[in-house]
């Protein structure tokens, strides 16, 4: 029995849905532009162009824009990974500005308009583009009519864990509808989560192919030429999505390679390579100056009211482990009453729940010792400039694994080696991942995956999303 099988025939809205939240983005980046241009006029002392006049080559941009996108695969509508989709946005950008630019050249009317608009509305759009994007996904894609349908094929063991990540990655727009189990029997069936589950057999492959179902995702312990199921679906399903087992290996730019016939994986660390660290720590201390001169205001007052508070002093610092298990002092914004610590033994001797709850997450809800400041200051992330000092003075990253504390070290497990070769940052995966309630292995195994899949465009992502965080109050 098909599960849900009127609701197969629904067209995906998810196109339709970036294709408009392109476009807001797009014109929202010129109108910025154009903002910021006339609000110049005093000190440039040439006054822009009325819009009128070149409203024209703004649309043709637009419609660039749109065609490159599309061509570029961002509006499928599925299989978008988040990090994967941010590096083809920016290269969309980049192809879509050389077009246009190259085309009002070549026909005469680069002259019509603006260079400081054009140019502003390439930075607000490298911005702004990924930004609404990620608004669009956190809005839209729990719709029913968000991605595409497909099917899983699996053992007993493994098909609800297949389908649970697909059901709660939804930004990938990936929704399955029927499973198969290559281990249950010809009319045995179940139900999983909704879904219908019932035996695996070419004959309701076929069924389901003839009923619109393009995709499938497949796993199993042997990939080989000898495994009959994977020969027999690659006939019915024209996509198969060929699940590996769980490893800690690098997953997020893995590539795959051809040895006469023989499938292989190239895996690469980069975080750990020179190079790559030189780049990202220069790109890092430019921004961190940067934030700390913007923030500078907000700074300001943010120590006037600890003082005006008289509970302590302005800063708090605490011992961390950094690159390589040196120990360092990580400064922050004082958000919690002088004597926590203290406050902290007493809180969790007479709470056991509490002391459960923290032995598990290294946290607690509700912590009895922030003061008033300190829930809206850690809400917006205020609390963190300070650690901008930390990156400048080259013991944290922006973007790394959680600087662990001291006493940690003692329950870290077997990776620790790993994690404690990468700078900490102010910022990183788990901060932006949403998984608050994460426990504190989780968390290890988080950074691991940063560590393992780190690039620029995984920065970048970060960098994006934690932004996004800190404007809807949900720093912590």
């Amino acid at each position: 029995m098909l599960s849900n099988e009127d609701s197969w025939k629904k067209n995906s809205r998810t196109p339709f849905v970036l294709v408009i939240t392109d476009l807001f983005s797009i014109s929202l980046s010129y109108g910025l532009a154009i903002l910021v241009r006339t609000a110049a006029n005093p000190i440039i002392q040439r006054p822009l162009e009325k819009f009128q006049n070149y409203w024209l080559l703004v649309l043709f941009n637009i419609l660039i824009f749109l065609l490159i996108f599309a061509l570029m695969g961002l509006y499928r509508g599925y299989g978008l990974v988040a990090v994967a989709e941010l590096r083809d946005i920016t290269k969309s950008i980049i192809i879509a500005y050389i077009i246009f630019a190259v085309s009002i050249y070549l026909f005469g009317e680069g002259g019509r308009l603006s260079r400081i608009v054009f140019i502003l509305s390439i930075g607000f759009g490298f911005i702004l583009i990924p930004l609404f994007r990620l608004v669009a996904y956190n809005k839209f894609s729990n719709n029913q009519n968000w991605g595409v349908n497909v099917v899983v094929i699996a053992s007993r063991e493994e098909y609800p864990k297949i389908s649970s990540k697909l059901l709660e990655i939804r930004r990938l727009g990936f929704n399955p509808v029927q499973i198969y189990c290559t281990e249950f029997k010809k009319d045995e069936i179940d139900v999983f989560r909704g879904i219908s589950v019932c035996s695996y057999s070419p004959e309701r492959c076929h069924e389901i192919r003839d009923k619109g179902i393009r995709i499938a995702f497949y796993t199993s312990m042997i990939l080989s030429l000898e495994d009959k199921i994977l020969t027999e679906i690659s006939y019915y399903f024209p996509i198969v999505y060929y699940i590996l087992p769980e490893s800690d290996l690098s997953s997020l730019w893995i590539e795959a390679t051809d040895l006469s016939g023989r499938p292989a994986l190239k895996v690469r660390y980069s975080l750990l390579e020179k190079k790559p660290n030189l780049i990202k720590r220069l790109i890092e201390v430019i921004i961190s100056v940067l934030i700390l001169i913007f923030t500078s205001p907000l700074s300001l007052l943010m120590a006037l009211f600890l003082v005006l508070e008289k509970k302590g002093s302005i800063f708090y610092e605490q011992y961390r482990y950094g690159l390589n298990g040196k120990i360092f002092k990580i400064k922050k914004f004082r958000t919690m009453v002088s004597n926590s610590d203290t406050l902290l033994d007493d809180y969790l001797r007479e709470n056991p729940d509490a002391r459960q709850e923290y032995d598990l997450f290294h946290k607690i809800n509700n912590d009895p010792r922030i003061t008033r400041i300190g829930s809206i200051a850690r809400k917006f992330s205020i609390d963190e400039i300070p650690q901008l000092l930390n990156v400048i003075s080259g013991d944290m990253n922006l973007i790394g694994p959680r600087a662990y504390m001291v006493h940690e070290v003692d329950i870290l497990d077997k990776h620790i080696q790993t994690i404690l070769r990468v700078r900490p940052g102010v910022t990183g995966w788990w901060q932006v991942t949403g998984r608050n309630d994460a426990t504190f292995q989780e968390r290890q195994r988080l950074d691991l995956y940063y560590i393992s899949n780190w690039s620029l465009w995984l920065d970048y992502y970060i960098l994006i999303k934690t932004f996004w965080i800190i404007l809807n109050g949900q720093g912590k």
